[in-house]
């Protein structure tokens, strides 16, 4: 899930949460990562450094709970693309994850607002 703060108001990217890509617990696997250097920003040509998880076969993978909040458009290099979106409040976003994948807690926007604070 993609967050973004503006005008003192959390919003919630637009999209199905996407857990399987980016958060997952995998039990006696050989994951490796490698460097790739492309453009990646999704604003403009410019070519980047990032990590690329080389998966092999995977027999116990497990998909555990969201516990993090992801605020991509807070890089200088992404914030242009923010307008690129739709967002909505947090309370408008709905998924049938939460109440069991998904804490209704990770929506509180205040508790988000507050936490948020310590990196202003």
């Amino acid at each position: 899930m993609d967050f973004d703060i503006s005008d003192n108001k959390v919003y919630v990217k637009d999209m199905k949460c996407r857990r399987e890509y980016d958060h997952w617990v995998c039990f006696r696997s050989r994951i490796h990562f490698r460097e790739a250097i492309a453009a990646w920003n999704g604003v403009d040509s410019r070519k980047g450094s990032f990590e690329v998880c080389l998966l092999p076969t995977i027999k116990r993978c497990i998909l555990p709970e969201l516990t993090n909040w992801h605020f991509p458009y807070i890089k200088d290099s992404r914030k242009i693309a923010v307008k690129n979106h739709k967002w909505l409040l947090p309370q408008e976003w709905h998924s049938p994850e939460i109440g069991t994948m998904i804490d209704p807690i990770m929506l509180d926007s205040a508790l988000i607002q507050e936490l948020c604070k310590d990196f202003e």
